[in-house]
């Protein structure tokens, strides 16, 4: 197969997809991404954190200059007592350790500014299109299906579709690789309050007795801050979380009761009716592979490993997914190309699988903390964060992920010459 008929198509214009996207573009590899909604639909709302691992990839498809100035950036998050003293920090960024600060931005920001510069770098993107299957997979490519009854074909079949993805069902198919609810809502607002230097104390968890307070800037110059609590809850459909999330008095209530203690100790200016957003945490199980039998399709991002949010990697982790695929794609010989696709995607996912792992265990940890005191103090050593230990992350932070992957890949096919 030459280059010249080497393309991927790409189903979601998330974070995920569309960074690969613009990352296959600068490996001169022709790509389409396909989107469900409309163009004039907004993004997902919500705020999300980007840390270095990300961010030294979104600088290198020239994103991070755009987005620089419009989020929170911040090098430290505080752990703070219920009277509001700091006992340990967590360094989540560090532009002299890690070459970048870590930041918090609206989800809206990133998705709409990474369209943007698909557009301006004719990446064609098409909405109101969704990938509802695959019809045949062959050494030479996949054919897929749209809902609308068209198809499409290409050499690689990426799947960037979110937690709930179409292309899960295709890959892994059974109830038993559905999203897993994890018992937790989160609950949160926003308020506005001016500071002289918000880095100094921002962002903060406050830990107590029944559970944590989050307190998070997300506009640049720290007056916009998302207040956050988590509670237990039990799982609704889709319909039921779509009536609680109308509720106003309900939600006031839940939000009563899961800042419990913070209320006297630290009073929010509220509006009368303040407006209250909530976010189960749903997580994927463990799936068999995030590569299809035929090696054709690939999963990528929370279509593959949604994460859950407490360690701030959700986003990041699937745009290195998007970076290393990249890589991989760009790194095949076009005369090579069907007889090592498959081997090199298996090889992509062993690597990312281990790295995913680790991210795990420090998101548990994170979360963990996150627990009333008492069911905190239940659990195993190494089962949440110590704060007062904070171990080296550079593997995470400080590698440029891409270059760490491209070496793993040279070295694996310099072993198999």
């Amino acid at each position: 197969m030459s280059q010249a008929r080497f393309h991927v198509a790409i189903a979601g214009a998330g974070i995920a997809g569309l960074t690969l996207a613009l990352l296959l573009q600068q490996n001169s590899i022709p790509c389409t991404v396909y989107e469900l909604r409309a163009s004039t639909a907004s993004p997902d709302g919500g705020a999300l954190m980007l840390a270095p691992n990300a961010l030294r990839i979104l600088d290198q498809i020239g994103l991070l200059a755009r987005i620089q100035h419009l989020g929170f950036n911040f090098e430290t998050i505080f752990f703070k007592d219920a009277a509001g003293q700091t006992t340990s920090e967590f360094l989540m960024g560090s532009t002299a350790r890690y070459g970048y600060q870590a930041m918090r931005i609206h989800r809206h920001i990133v998705v709409t500014e990474l369209r943007k510069l698909a557009a301006e770098r004719g990446i064609p993107v098409h909405f109101e299109k969704q990938i509802s299957g695959v019809v045949e997979e062959t050494p030479a490519g996949v054919t897929f299906q749209f809902v609308d009854g068209s198809t499409g074909r290409a050499t690689l079949l990426v799947g960037a579709d979110g937690i709930h993805s179409k292309l899960r069902d295709y890959v892994c198919p059974g109830r038993e690789y559905a999203p897993v609810y994890s018992g937790q809502l989160a609950l949160s607002l926003v308020t506005h309050q001016q500071q002289e230097d918000p880095r100094r104390s921002l962002p903060a968890i406050f830990h107590g007795r029944t559970g944590a307070l989050l307190m998070l800037p997300q506009s640049f110059d720290g007056s916009e801050v998302v207040v956050g609590t988590q509670l237990r809850y039990p799982e609704q459909d889709r319909s039921g979380w779509s009536a609680l999330a109308e509720d106003g008095a309900r939600l006031f209530e839940l939000w009563q009761q899961g800042v419990g203690e913070w209320q006297s100790l630290h009073p929010l200016e509220l509006e009368r009716d303040p407006a209250i957003s909530i976010w189960p945490y749903y997580a994927l199980p463990n799936i068999p592979s995030w590569v299809s039998q035929g090696k054709g399709v690939v999963l990528v991002g929370d279509a593959a490993h949604a994460i859950a949010p407490t360690a701030g990697q959700g986003a990041c982790q699937a745009v290195e997914d998007a970076c290393t695929l990249a890589v991989l794609v760009a790194s095949l010989s076009s005369r090579r190309v069907e007889a090592m696709m498959g081997k090199a995607l298996e090889f992509w996912e062993k690597a990312r699988g281990e790295r995913i792992e680790k991210v795990k265990t420090l998101t548990l940890q994170l979360g963990n903390n996150r627990l009333p005191q008492e069911e905190r103090e239940k659990l195993p050593a190494g089962h949440y964060w110590n704060a007062g230990e904070q171990p080296d992350l550079f593997w995470l932070y400080g590698v440029n992920v891409g270059d760490e992957f491209s070496r793993l890949w040279m070295d694996r096919e310099a072993t198999r010459q």
